[in-house]
């Protein structure tokens, strides 16, 4: 029994040996060890990378600042006369109504009206809002069910 442990012993330990031999030969395989100019050209490589980055990121701020000088001369620009007037823009004009789509509106009675005339029909008898079922009347698109027809 003595002698089996021994030997058992020994192999294990060969075995060790073995595996730390063969784990010394795949790092050695992994990390090579490079030399001075390896290292130098790897370094302009990366320099160069570096040094073209920033080259974009400052024609980037650069455009960025021409925009905003071209949009400051353009609200300038915006201030002074046309043919002599002085012109004022004003901003809530673009987001008023227009006189046609004024008229087309309900007035908020007619809505109360057409909300009450609408508890009162039955489901197959009521206009389906935003429906395609407009369309076979000739008009050219759907109109919405808040608005008037033309």
């Amino acid at each position: 029994a003595k002698q089996e442990a021994v030997a058992l012993y020994k192999l294990e330990k060969e075995q060790r040996a073995r595996t730390q031999k063969d784990l010394k030969k795949a790092l050695e395989a992994q990390v090579q060890p490079s030399n001075s100019r390896d290292l130098r050209e790897r370094l302009a490589r990366d320099l160069a990378k570096a040094k073209e980055g920033r080259r974009g990121q400052s024609s980037n701020s650069r455009s960025e600042q021409a925009r905003f000088a071209h949009l400051e001369r353009a609200k300038a620009k915006a201030k002074e006369s046309v043919r002599g007037k002085v012109v004022n823009r004003d901003q809530a004009r673009a987001t008023q109504a227009t006189c046609a789509s004024v008229k087309k509106t309900f007035s908020q009675s007619e809505l109360d009206h057409n909300d009450q005339a609408r508890k009162g029909r039955s489901a197959h008898a009521a206009p389906v809002a935003m429906g395609a079922y407009d369309l076979k009347f000739a008009r050219p698109r759907a109109i919405p069910t808040w608005r008037k027809p033309a």
